[in-house]
């Protein structure tokens, strides 16, 4: 994503994430201001947030539970 392409040659799939993120970023005061665009373009790279709602369905899925974790 750093050179702002994609997978396929395109715009990548947060490229809009990012332009939000660095808009706010030039244009705040502090950049605290800009938490929330900042972790939307993180959660479009990585998916962690994403990805612990699908844990306890994987869990499930797997025969896993609280007590027996393996």
């Amino acid at each position: 994503m750093a050179s702002g392409f994609g997978y396929n040659g395109g715009r990548g799939r947060c490229f809009n994430f990012w332009q939000e993120f660095n808009k706010c970023y030039a244009m705040a005061d502090a950049p605290q201001d800009c938490i929330a665009q900042r972790d939307d373009y993180l959660e479009c790279l990585h998916h962690t947030k994403e990805n612990m709602l699908q844990m306890p369905k994987l869990g499930n899925y797997f025969g896993q539970t609280e007590e027996n974790p393996f």
